[in-house]
């Protein structure tokens, strides 16, 4: 029985383990008008922001101005639309 709740705690692990390495990165160019999210991880906030640039050497970095006129740099994999 717990070998049976550990195989199914090792299986959604690994679910979300693929769930997380299947995310789509979406192309953005300087200038663009997203919806971002602020970091990768569950549960952050989701905000609109303007795209300033992108660093090919910076792990494919993108450069957002947030509307309280802060720089952030966030992971591509944060952008969740184009608008």
């Amino acid at each position: 029985m717990a070998q049976d709740i550990l195989g199914e705690k090792i299986a959604a692990a690994v679910e979300a383990a693929v769930k997380k390495i299947e995310t789509k990165v979406i192309p953005v160019v300087e200038g663009d008008r997203i919806r971002c999210k602020l970091s990768i991880m569950e549960g952050s906030p989701e905000t609109d922001a303007v795209v300033k640039g992108t660093y090919k050497s910076f792990r494919g970095a993108v450069k957002v101005l947030l509307p309280n006129n802060n720089w952030a740099f966030i992971d591509p994999r944060c952008v969740l639309k184009v608008m």
